[in-house]
C-alpha cells in the first residue's frame, strides 16, 4: 500500500509495514545474481582479451619480420588487379587474410602510420585475444566457470598459439573464425530458442575458416563428424540430432557451395607447401612438444582422460547390463563424485556434446593430416604449425580435466602447474619466433646508404623480399632498384637474375655495392640457395675489393652484408658515375609500389 505523508507536500512513499511476497523476493534475488553474474563474465572477458593481447605484443615488437611475414604485407599492398594474379594460384590458400591485411594497412596508412612490425602483426594479435574469449566463452557456457577461465589462460600462453598466430600470417584469423564457428555449431545443437541465429553465424564462420586457410576443410570435417557421433549419446540426443538434421544438411550445403571457388582453385594449382616431407609416427610424436608446449607428456593423458569421459557418457547411456549402473557410479566418485553432468544418462546437459566437439576437434584435424601425409599419398598437410587451430580444444580439455576433480584444493594445485608450466615456454616462444634478424641489418644498410650506392640480394626471394619490406616500412635513400641482382618483382612474379652478365652490368652503374646475403641453415650444400650465394661471392671477390662487412645472427640464419667497392675491371661497360641523380632524394615510402610495379 501507498499512503501520502503531510509532512513530505505529497510525496508518495513506499508503506514500510508491505511486505514483498516471497516470488517478489525470489525474482529479485535472481535477477540480482544474473546481474552480478553478467557483471563478472565481462569483466573476465576484458581481463582474458587484455592479458592475452599483452602476451602476444610481448614479442610482436621486439622480433624481426619475416620471409612469409614480409611476403604477406608485400602481397597485401599490390593492386587488386596484380593481388588478383596471385589469389588466383598458390596463394589462394588464405586469400581472406591478405584481403583483411590490405584493408588495415590502407587503414593505417590514411593516419599516416607505417607499416612496422607491431602494426603489421596487431590484426593477428586482436584476432588471437579474441579466440581468448571465445574459448573462455565456450566453456563457460558448455562446460562450467572453471574450464572456461583454465582454458583461455592455457590457450593465451600455448606456443603455438604465441608463435603462430601473432604473425603476420593467417593464422590468427584462422583461429578466431575456427572458434566461433565451433561456438555456434554446439550453441544452435544446444540452444532452440535461437537455433536459426546460431546456425546463421555457424555458415559465415565455417566458410570463412576456409577461406582464411584452405586446411581449415579438416576443422570441418571434425564439424560434421562431430554432429554424426551425437547419435551414440541416448536417445535424448538422437531426437535432438533429427530435428537438427535439416538445418545441418542445408548449413553443410551451403558452407561447401560458398566455398567452391576456393576449393576448386586448390585442387587446380595445387599449393605451395610441397616441401612438406611425408608424415611418420615419429613426427606424431614429435608434435606433443609444439602443441603441448613443454608438457609431451600431458597432451596423451589428456587425450586419455577425454575419451574416457566420452566413454563413460557412452556407456552410461546403453541399453545394457545393469553392472554397468553401478560401475559408472564408482567411475564418477572416482573421477570427482561431482560430475553428474558427464556422467548423468537422464539429464540433458549440453556437456556430452561440448566434450564429442572438442575431442573432434582437438583429434581428427590432427589424425587426417596425418592419414594425407603418408607417402602413399602425401598431400603435404602435415606440419606443426598448422595445428595451432587445434590448441583451443586441448586447453579446453585440460580445463574439464580441472573441472571433474572433487578437491578444491586439488584443482588449485593442478591450475597452478599447469599455468606454472604454460609461463615457462612464453619466453621461449618469443625467441623461437625470431626467425631472421632483418631489422638489424636493414637499419645498418640505411644508415651507411649514400646516393650513387647498389644493392644485391642473395638468394633471391629468401633475401630480397623480407629486405625490401624493411626499406619500405622505414624509409630512407636505401631502396632496391628495377635492375637490382636478387629483387622481386611483384607483378612479374619472378627475382631480377644474379648472373654474372646482370652482375656486371649493375656495377659498372653503382659506385659500391652492397651484398646481402642470407644463409640458413636447413639448406643443403647443393641447394639452389647455396650455389646462387656462392656465385655472387665468387664474383664479387674476383672484380672488386671488400670494404666493410656486417653479420646479426639468430638460431636458424645468418645475414651478412658486405659493402663492395667495384674495380674497373669489374665490366667491360663505361665508368659508373660519382652521383645518380635519380638516387639525390630519398624514395617515397611507395617506392617499391611506384617503381618496380608500374601502374599501382
Amino acid at each position: 500500500m501507498m499512503r501520502a505523508d503531510n509532512a513530505t507536500a505529497g510525496v508518495i512513499v513506499l508503506d514500510p509495514a508491505t511486505p514483498q511476497s516471497e516470488a517478489e523476493q525470489a525474482s529479485n534475488l535472481r535477477h540480482t545474481r544474473l546481474a552480478a553474474r553478467r557483471r563478472s563474465t565481462i569483466v573476465i572477458s576484458l581481463a582474458i582479451f587484455a592479458l592475452s593481447l599483452g602476451v602476444g605484443a610481448y614479442q610482436a615488437s621486439t622480433n624481426s619480420v619475416w620471409l612469409d611475414e614480409a611476403y604477406a604485407v608485400g602481397l597485401s599492398q599490390l593492386s587488386w588487379a596484380t593481388l588478383w594474379s596471385y589469389l588466383w594460384g598458390i596463394e589462394a590458400h588464405m586469400g581472406f587474410y591478405y584481403v583483411v591485411l590490405r584493408g588495415w594497412i590502407w587503414l593505417m596508412g590514411l593516419v599516416g602510420i607505417a607499416p612496422t612490425e607491431f602494426v603489421v602483426r596487431l590484426p593477428s594479435l586482436l584476432c588471437i585475444a579474441l579466440s581468448a574469449v571465445i574459448v573462455y566463452q565456450f566453456g563457460r557456457r558448455f562446460l562450467g566457470d572453471i574450464a572456461g577461465v583454465v582454458g583461455a589462460l592455457l590457450f593465451l600462453m600455448n606456443f603455438l598459439v604465441l608463435v603462430q598466430g601473432n604473425e603476420a600470417r593467417e593464422y590468427g584469423l584462422q583461429t578466431l573464425c575456427v572458434c566461433l564457428s565451433w561456438y555456434a555449431l554446439v550453441a544452435a545443437l544446444t540452444d532452440d530458442s535461437a537455433s536459426r541465429r546460431w546456425w546463421i553465424v555457424y555458415v559465415v564462420f565455417g566458410t570463412l575458416q576456409i577461406y582464411a586457410e584452405v586446411f581449415s576443410v579438416l576443422i570441418f570435417s571434425a564439424q560434421v563428424a562431430t554432429f554424426l557421433c551425437l547419435f551414440a549419446l541416448g536417445p535424448a540426443w538422437r531426437a535432438r540430432v533429427r530435428r537438427s538434421a535439416v538445418a545441418m544438411a542445408i548449413s553443410v550445403a551451403v558452407i561447401l557451395r560458398l566455398s567452391t571457388p576456393i576449393l576448386y582453385d586448390a585442387l587446380l594449382h595445387g599449393s605451395g607447401n610441397g616441401w612438406i616431407a611425408p608424415a611418420h609416427l615419429s613426427d606424431l610424436a614429435a608434435l606433443l612438444n609444439p602443441l603441448g608446449g613443454g608438457m609431451e607428456l600431458f597432451v596423451p593423458l589428456l587425450l586419455a582422460i577425454g575419451l574416457l569421459e566420452l566413454t563413460v557418457v557412452l556407456l552410461a547411456r546403453a541399453p545394457f547390463s545393469d553392472w554397468w549402473t553401478g560401475a559408472s557410479t564408482r567411475l564418477n566418485q572416482l573421477l570427482g563424485g561431482h560430475a553428474p553432468t558427464l556422467l548423468d544418462a537422464n539429464r540433458s546437459s549440453d556437456v556430452p556434446l561440448a566434450v564429442v566437439a572438442l575431442i573432434c576437434w582437438f583429434a581428427l584435424p590432427i589424425l587426417l593430416a596425418f592419414a594425407f601425409t603418408q607417402p602413399a599419398l602425401n598431400l603435404h598437410l602435415f606440419n606443426y604449425q598448422y595445428f595451432a587451430i587445434c590448441a583451443p580444444a586441448y586447453c579446453l580439455l585440460a580445463g574439464v580435466c580441472v573441472g571433474v576433480t572433487r578437491w578444491r584444493f586439488a584443482q588449485v594445485i593442478l591450475v597452478v602447474i599447469l599455468i606454472a608450466f604454460s609461463l615457462r615456454v612464453v619466453p621461449t616462444a618469443r625467441d623461437s619466433a625470431n626467425y631472421d634478424a632483418w631489422r638489424a641489418s636493414a637499419m645498418w644498410l640505411e644508415q651507411r646508404y649514400a646516393p650513387g650506392d647498389g644493392i644485391v640480394c642473395v638468394p633471391d626471394t629468401w633475401c630480397a623480399i623480407p629486405m625490401d619490406y624493411y626499406l619500405v616500412a622505414y624509409p630512407s635513400q636505401a631502396h632496391f632498384d628495377s635492375d637490382s641482382p636478387g629483387a622481386w618483382n611483384w607483378q612479374q612474379q619472378a627475382s631480377a637474375p644474379t648472373s654474372p652478365e646482370a652482375l656486371a652490368s649493375y656495377a659498372a652503374e653503382h659506385d659500391r655495392i652492397f651484398v646481402v646475403s642470407y644463409d640458413r641453415g636447413e639448406f643443403g650444400a647443393a641447394s639452389l640457395q647455396d650455389q646462387q650465394l656462392a656465385g655472387v661471392k665468387a664474383w664479387f671477390s674476383a672484380n672488386s675489393w671488400q670494404a666493410t662487412s656486417f653479420t646479426s645472427s639468430t638460431y636458424l640464419s645468418t645475414i651478412t652484408i658486405t659493402m663492395y667497392i667495384p674495380t674497373p675491371t669489374a665490366s667491360a661497360l663505361p665508368p659508373a658515375p660519382t652521383a645518380r641523380s635519380a638516387s639525390a632524394t630519398p624514395p617515397s615510402a611507395n617506392w617499391r609500389r611506384e617503381s618496380r610495379v608500374p601502374g599501382l
